[in-house]
């Protein structure tokens, strides 16, 4: 085993595959359907990073909040990663555990009240956006609204105040003209977000985004 990415802060992949068909992705037709990791062999693999000198374990999949939903029997996202931060913080040579990407619809208070209790998990959040307008992110296929994600940021700062959140935002998806750019804007203006990443949308062959066409109407 090699310590990947830095020499003190590997990311651990738990999961692989999407179940979801957001318009503008191809990762469910390249990667499969969810496949989840065991918490036994990824506290293996933590284990291994430890003997490495990691200070910090990010855990990382293609669709994180899947983490446990296809074991026998199935698994909260929650549970999974509150036993594998109990196992870890036990051991005791790691001391950080951080999540990657939650998809806002998997933010829920159980979720919130894990991270902001367990010594071991970073107060950190990045929940992908893409757009704050309603109409493009049901032609995104996205599974909430803006409201909904608005929600789960505020439910978040509420309970802790000092977290890092950040978000994905998607411009320039097929159909998205400037009023739904502007709404866009207005909620992230209006949101305690910490960090942005922010890309331009591009064709991937295959996808239905491609299909409406190359440019915002």
């Amino acid at each position: 085993t090699a310590m990947p990415e830095s020499h003190t802060r590997p990311f651990l992949k738990v999961q692989d595959g999407c179940d979801y068909s957001c318009a503008f992705c191809i990762i469910p037709r390249a990667r499969g359907v969810s496949r989840s990791t065991s918490v036994a062999d990824v506290l293996d693999q933590a284990m291994k990073y430890a003997d490495l000198g990691a200070a910090e374990i990010v855990l990382t999949g293609i669709h994180l909040g899947h983490w446990g939903r296809d074991l026998s029997p199935r698994r909260p996202f929650g549970e999974m990663v509150a036993e594998l931060a109990d196992a870890i913080a036990a051991d005791g040579r790691v001391r950080r555990l951080r999540l990657g990407s939650v998809e806002p619809n998997e933010v829920t208070p159980a979720l919130i009240e894990l991270v902001a209790s367990h010594p071991l998990l970073c107060e950190h959040f990045h929940v992908p956006l893409q757009s704050g307008d309603d109409r493009t992110l049901k032609k995104m296929r996205r599974l909430y609204n803006a409201d909904e994600y608005s929600d789960a940021i505020t439910a978040i700062r509420q309970r802790i105040p000092d977290a890092a959140i950040g978000a994905d935002v998607l411009v320039g998806h097929p159909g998205e003209d400037e009023s739904a750019y502007n709404r866009t804007r207005k909620l992230i203006e209006g949101l305690d977000l910490t960090y942005l990443h922010v890309f331009p949308w591009s064709a991937r062959k295959g996808t239905p985004s491609a299909a409406m066409g190359g440019r915002p109407s």
